[in-house]
């Protein structure tokens, strides 16, 4: 027995210094097939080889993780008002989705009953020829409505024109009155002037008869009446 373990023994220490010395090529074909350390080197290439890919997919899967849960840097969470926050803000686009729904319906509820209309026209000529005489009369009536309007407008303007008128031929007619008055008046005036005038000389002309008349019967009268003619012509003078 002792024997056999030490040819074990032998066969052991060979087989490891022909694997250091030789090739590692010539190792791994011509050596002994014992479980050990170089089966485990040649199975590791492969496995990190395998496993080197599946390290590549990972950060893809880290890249999206933020998009879905975004997490603020610093901070171990979110506390309940910035949930609520969040939540109010997730809601908003929805209740816009659901307002334009809203209007996209009404507006298809729209042009549906345009379309069924139009068809109802299309296919019944005379209710198409109706509408089309009433909306012709609804204009007509309009257009005269407004005509009217204007024209009511117009005569109450030529109204008032002619009233002014009026007044003022009247006015002028006054006018033309007082100028011929007036006219009258400074006639009067020259002849009034005109009169005073022959009245003076005529005046004048009998004191020098009635002067000398009395000369011939007594000189001294004579002269006491022209002092007191002088005296009064005097003062018709002044007060003139």
């Amino acid at each position: 027995m002792q024997v056999i373990l030490a040819e074990a023994d032998k066969d052991k220490t060979g087989g490891k210094k022909g694997v250091k010395k030789g090739d590692k090529k010539t190792a791994d074909k011509e050596g002994p097939s014992v479980p050990g350390k170089s089966h485990k080197k040649k199975k590791a290439p492969t496995t990190t080889s395998t496993a080197a890919p599946k390290r590549r997919k990972q950060p893809t899967c880290k890249q999206k993780s933020p998009t879905t849960t975004p997490t603020p840097i610093g901070s171990e969470g979110l506390d309940s008002e910035s949930e609520s926050d969040i939540r109010i803000e997730d809601d908003q686009p929805v209740r816009n989705e659901e307002d334009d729904n809203v209007c996209n319906k009404e507006e298809t509820v729209r042009i549906e009953g345009q379309t069924i209309h139009n068809e109802e026209l299309t296919s019944n000529p005379e209710a198409k020829l109706q509408e089309i005489r009433t909306s012709f009369k609804s204009d007509h009536d309009a257009f005269q409505t407004s005509i009217s309007s204007q024209i009511s407008n117009l005569q109450a303007e030529l109204a008032m024109e002619s009233k002014i008128m009026d007044s003022l031929a009247i006015k002028t007619e006054r006018v033309k009155v007082l100028t011929v008055k007036l006219e009258q008046d400074e006639k009067q005036v020259q002849d009034l002037i005109t009169k005073r005038a022959v009245t003076k000389n005529c005046i004048s002309d009998i004191t020098g008869l009635l002067l000398d008349v009395i000369e011939t019967r007594d000189s001294m009268v004579t002269i006491s009446v022209r002092k007191h003619l002088n005296e009064k012509l005097r003062q018709v003078s002044i007060r003139s």
